[in-house]
């Protein structure tokens, strides 16, 4: 008897070991170790407010153990180019935004998130990139008064490309106002940098370039309208290969290249010393006799011109009638020509007698073989100046006229042949 109760107690305790163990084991697994991380989210929006400001919004996750109210969050960025990582501060629960201030203009950042369970875990989402924009000009001393306005055809987004150019003193007035409401915008308005002809995103079809703009060169930009009435400064005015019926208040260019439509329809002005027609329509009648100062004129394939008389442009420097249906053509009141290019005009004579300053000439021939030859250019070529021997002339001839006796009489008066 003594021994079965020895034996119920033994198997009593031992069965209280078991019950402990099994408690034990299940506390354990209850309160194990957390090492699973949080869920990867992502940024969701990133708004640039200021050269200087950018806010950031990201998702926030969920945790397999961790309450998602208990979840902390820090934002973390990086200027391109360093290594210095800043933050948000201490990581807190229930954070989704935050604003980005104090940035450098023009710089390309990189931003991320890290979250954090209860248990220390952490997950970073994926890093994106912005730049921020330049800081807003605001510029000051912008010339109010002069301008030129510009009406085109082109679509608005469309790219033009025009160039202009002033006196030193007054290029920090200048400016370009897109959307012609006479103030500057910034975004919107531009700054010129005088670099030769830029490229432009057109805002609205009518705009305006203020400032004392001296030299304008707007070709190919499709315009169906230029008031330079507003800039008494303007002086050299290339425009052709445009849309413009005429232009108006001319008076004081003294440089201009504009089409044949839009010549035959305005007042060009008789002090101009540079004049190029581009034909767009023809001319029934060109006279020049009224531009006394003119030293260049170019007038290159228009067709319509059959003659040209020059008795009363003795200033002549530079004459292009390339492509035209001139026939004859007398320089002898122009002492001072110094170049001439009349290729593939049907030119039966030319007299240079008296242009003792000549050094480049192009005289080739037309497509169908007309223009001068045999006596006719031994004739151009025996008034052309000799020159001293290194001095740079040249003539630019058709294959059919460089025969060998063009290419001695050359030879003798020191001209190449190109």
């Amino acid at each position: 008897m003594k021994l079965i109760k020895d034996l119920q107690k033994g198997t009593y305790l031992l069965l209280m070991i078991v019950a402990l163990v099994v408690i034990s084991c299940s506390k354990n697994d209850n309160n194990s170790i957390d090492t699973e991380s949080p869920i990867l989210a992502t940024i969701t929006k990133i708004e640039t407010t200021a050269f200087d400001t950018t806010t950031i919004t990201w998702d926030l996750t969920t945790d397999g153990q961790t309450d998602a109210e208990e979840l902390t969050y820090q934002l973390l960025w990086q200027m391109r180019g360093s290594s210095e990582v800043k933050n948000s501060g201490t990581p807190k629960a229930l954070f989704s935004t935050y604003k980005l201030t104090g940035l450098t203009e023009k710089t390309t950042y990189r931003v991320w998130v890290k979250v954090w369970d209860k248990a220390g875990n952490t997950t970073e989402y994926p890093a994106q990139e912005f730049t921020t924009p330049a800081k807003p000009i605001n510029p000051t001393g912008l010339d109010t008064t002069n301008y030129i306005q510009l009406t085109t055809e082109k679509k608005v987004g469309e790219i033009i490309s025009f160039f202009i150019d002033g006196d030193k003193i007054d290029k920090k007035g200048f400016w370009i106002d897109f959307n012609n409401n006479g103030k500057w915008d910034e975004g919107i308005d531009v700054l010129p940098k005088f670099e030769g002809y830029l490229d432009y995103t057109l805002k609205s079809q009518t705009f305006r370039i203020y400032g004392k703009v001296i030299e304008l060169f707007c070709e190919y930009l499709e315009l169906t309208d230029l008031n330079i009435s507003h800039n008494p400064f303007l002086r050299k005015l290339l425009v052709e290969n445009n849309k413009l019926p005429s232009i108006k208040n001319l008076e004081h260019i003294t440089a201009l290249s504009l089409d044949s439509h839009t010549m035959l329809n305005s007042t060009l002005p008789t002090n101009l010393s540079f004049l190029d027609i581009t034909e767009t329509t023809a001319i029934p009648v060109f006279d020049v006799k009224a531009f006394t100062n003119l030293k260049e004129l170019l007038i290159n394939r228009c067709k319509s011109i059959h003659s040209l008389d020059l008795s009363q442009n003795p200033q002549l420097v530079r004459l292009e009638i390339n492509n035209t249906n001139i026939t004859t053509l007398d320089l002898s009141k122009q002492p001072n020509l110094a170049i001439l290019h009349a290729s593939e005009a049907p030119l039966t004579s030319i007299n240079i007698q008296e242009n003792t300053k000549l050094y480049w000439v192009l005289l080739e021939l037309t497509k169908d073989g007309k223009g001068l030859m045999g006596t006719a250019l031994l004739d151009f070529i025996k008034a052309l100046p000799t020159n001293k021997v290194g001095a740079v002339a040249n003539i630019k001839l058709s294959p059919a006229q460089q025969t060998d006796v063009v290419k001695s009489l050359l030879q003798s008066k020191h001209w190449g042949i190109y």
